[in-house]
């Protein structure tokens, strides 16, 4: 019997769509080594500070053997972004990753410029701490710059805490959410906020 054909505009499954505060619609899926092309492309349209911000160093992009060493399901999960009717317009990146401590994953996200203050981010961050529970992790690590305030009241917002501050790096811990985040009337969403002691691993320039 034939399967029949998804429904114009349907969201494959394992996605999931999220709209921003203009009214753009992205679908985020799991991030693969062939996206590597797509990904390539949203760096050359990134700044040098978006970029710096992620990484913390001065790349201007990652080799073919470093995407696919961050894509590999062992690591974690990667997810990209793309305009809801452009698959080959990746808009933002984010890696949810294992640390060294037990229960205690590493989130990097990159978001393109022309997609910046559209909530986007904070999307990606909540969807992440989601995601975290099937992992089981209890924290989530973000190593970001004393200067990048937009990523740091994001986390601020999800209830991070202050690990370290060393120099213009900062690591912030954010609790993962048990249960699902839940959200109000004014659409915030708010994780539990359990007291975890965690070890500071030592930076990674993922």
């Amino acid at each position: 019997m034939s399967t029949p054909a998804p429904a114009a505009g349907a969201v494959p499954a394992g996605c999931h769509t999220i709209t921003t505060r203009g009214g753009a619609q992205t679908t985020t899926r799991a991030a693969t080594p062939d996206d590597h092309a797509l990904v390539s492309a949203m760096h050359a349209r990134s700044s040098p500070q978006s970029r710096y911000s992620r990484y913390q160093s001065a790349r201007r992009d990652l080799t073919f053997a470093e995407w696919a060493h961050l894509v590999d399901p062992g690591r974690g999960l990667s997810r990209i972004a793309h305009a809801r009717h452009s698959p080959s317009h990746v808009v933002a990146v984010s890696h949810l990753l294992f640390t060294a401590t037990a229960g205690v994953g590493e989130l990097g996200i990159l978001v393109e410029d022309a997609w910046q203050n559209m909530g986007l981010g904070t999307a990606l961050v909540r969807h992440a701490l989601v995601q975290a529970q099937s992992l089981g992790l209890h924290t989530v690590l973000v190593i970001t710059e004393l200067s990048n305030h937009r990523m740091r009241g994001i986390c601020r917002t999800l209830g991070s805490r202050t690990l370290r501050v060393d120099g213009d790096v900062m690591d912030l811990a954010l609790p993962v959410a048990d249960p699902p985040l839940v959200q109000d009337a004014d659409r915030r969403c708010h994780p539990s906020a359990q007291h975890v002691v965690i070890p500071c691993p030592a930076r990674s320039r993922r």
